[in-house]
């Protein structure tokens, strides 16, 4: 979650965007499922509620 912290708003869909064929969109979408998974446990483990990437990138 750092590295999206450092990063603009709009980088989540900048990088679902700029997946050019149906095998770098799979990894693409897959990456941004496992990045939110991390995000639910990493809120959960310090007791935060929980709070989506994007809507996190929002914030910035």
């Amino acid at each position: 979650m750092e590295a999206l912290s450092l990063a603009p708003p709009s980088t989540v869909h900048t990088l679902a965007a700029a997946a050019q064929s149906d095998t770098e969109k799979a990894l693409t979408d897959t990456l941004l499922i496992d990045m939110e998974q991390i995000n639910r446990k990493a809120h959960e483990a310090v007791g935060f509620t929980y709070a989506p990437l994007e809507q996190l990138a929002a914030l910035q």
